[in-house]
């Protein structure tokens, strides 16, 4: 029973950390190449970035996106 509390005292812990901001990174490549400033967003929200020199993007996300 001591067992079966620390684990659910460990997940309810756990949760808000998961439900917290999130950030997705990648790289936009066309035909072998990094493509500089392509706009990456998330479908059907205002949050988007631009890609870098490099194609590389960075998008933070809050909870739930």
């Amino acid at each position: 029973m001591k067992r079966l509390t620390t684990i659910i005292a460990v997940l309810l812990f756990a949760l808000p950390f998961t439900m917290s901001a999130q950030s997705i990174s990648g790289k936009v490549m066309g035909g072998g190449e990094a493509v500089i400033g392509a706009n990456v967003s998330v479908a059907g929200t205002s949050t988007g970035t631009v890609t870098d020199i490099e194609g590389n993007y960075n998008l933070k996300l809050g909870a739930g996106s």
